[in-house]
């Protein structure tokens, strides 16, 4: 490659918030409901979510060749698809008309699709803009040019999910504990790999340009929905370690939640979102342009272990509504190694102990599903199973407008 190929550099902004969220239709809401319900309802929501970790296994086996390329609807871009022959990754990249008046051009959008068939059809769909920086001097951004990005930026997608995927996969932390910032930790370091890669900008045969650089930052906070799904593998590794919880959290409102765990009696908690925000819920846009026809609910998942074979997990969850005074929630789960699982939901009061909250409400009802409701709010927690399930338990958490 010649010395004075100009390099251009790009940078992604998010659009949609942390994690990846699920489309709100008809088929959701239906198997989110018997979520809700506690039970088989609920251990087959969450197996089911689990799908999308084999995806993330094959897509490490299989590299390049899991991906299938081709140009986006009406010749706008381009897309890769790869599916496991149950779950599908879609990724999109398309690239607006260039304006006079753009300086630098803010012009792209990136998307992420995951989801698994009928007929329990779920859809988790993520996105960020793609932004252009300062042009090298003299460069002419032509059409041609513009359009000649788009391949490469693709490839660099997917070359960033397939480093992460591979990363995330080979983790080994020695502490299930720290398996959380461990995933953060691989993330980076698979898009500060990707980002440093150069590629050829060609137009007709002839190269214009270096892609030399891709801030992929902005895709952590989206992705990081994928890696706690690609993290249940690793967890089942440590066969030592007698029990499991997963928890998923959706946010169906429309306030913006603050989601916490302020108390924690027993266990480690292996995999949390980053921030604790959970969006309220709204609408995403793909990479061409088309606005979702239903709203996407945005959810927190959750993983905890207990720390040794003879000790359980139990913690209090802190559901906060930002901007909105007095309605906040508490929620306590606990497994305990001898008697039964138990979950409650309240009102934690002005001044919580979060302590004695935890002692008062950690014994079994030996209920699978509890409701509690304030002015705003109405919130349901469901467990799969109050003992015997293999050591692996599933609770749902939905919070919904009153």
């Amino acid at each position: 490659m010649a010395t004075d190929t100009p390099r251009l550099e790009f940078t992604t902004t998010p659009k949609t918030g942390n994690g990846i969220p699920s489309l709100n239709t008809d088929v959701w809401r239906l198997v989110y409901g018997q979520a809700l319900g506690g039970g088989q309802g609920t251990a087959a929501y969450l197996s089911h979510i689990q799908r999308f970790a084999d995806l993330a296994d094959y897509l490490q086996r299989n590299g390049d060749s899991a991906y299938q390329v081709s140009p986006g609807p009406d010749d706008n871009g381009y897309q890769a698809v790869a599916t496991d022959g149950t779950a599908t990754l879609h990724l999109g990249v398309s690239l607006e008309p260039l304006s006079r008046q753009d300086d630098p051009p803010v012009r792209g959008t990136a998307t992420v699709r995951l989801s698994l068939p009928n007929p329990y059809q779920i859809v988790k769909y993520a996105e960020f803009g793609i932004v252009l920086g300062e042009l090298p001097p003299q460069f002419i951004l032509t059409q041609q040019v513009w359009r000649a990005l788009m391949q490469p930026l693709l490839s660099r997608l997917t070359a960033f999910i397939r480093e992460a995927v591979s990363r995330w996969l080979s983790v080994e932390p020695d502490d299930p504990a720290a398996l959380g910032e461990a995933l953060d930790d691989a993330t980076g370091e698979a898009a500060e790999a990707v980002a440093e890669e150069a590629a050829e900008v060609e137009v007709e045969g002839e190269v214009v340009a270096e892609l030399a650089l891709v801030d992929l930052s902005a895709a952590f906070p989206p992705l990081a929905g994928l890696a706690l799904l690609a993290a249940v593998p690793l967890l089942l590794a440590w066969l030592a370690k007698n029990f499991l919880l997963h928890l998923e959290i959706t946010n169906m409102t429309e306030l913006d939640i603050d989601v916490t765990v302020p108390y924690q009696d027993e266990g480690a908690l292996t995999v949390q979102p980053k921030d604790s925000l959970v969006p309220q819920m709204g609408y995403a846009t793909d990479a061409w342009g088309d606005k979702t026809t239903v709203r996407v609910a945005y959810q927190a998942t959750f993983s905890a272990m207990n720390k040794s074979g003879y000790s359980g997990i139990g913690f209090v969850l802190w559901i906060n509504p930002r901007n909105v005074e007095d309605q906040d929630v508490c929620a306590v789960i606990s497994i305990p190694w001898l008697t039964d699982n138990g979950i409650w939901l309240g009102d934690p009061g002005d001044s919580p102990d979060w302590e004695q909250i935890y002692n008062d409400h950690s014994s079994s009802s030996g209920e699978l599903h509890t409701q509690f409701g304030n002015r705003k709010l109405v919130v349901d927690l469901a467990i799969d199973a109050l003992s015997g399930d293999n050591d692996e338990y599933h609770c749902v958490l939905g919070i919904r407008p009153i």
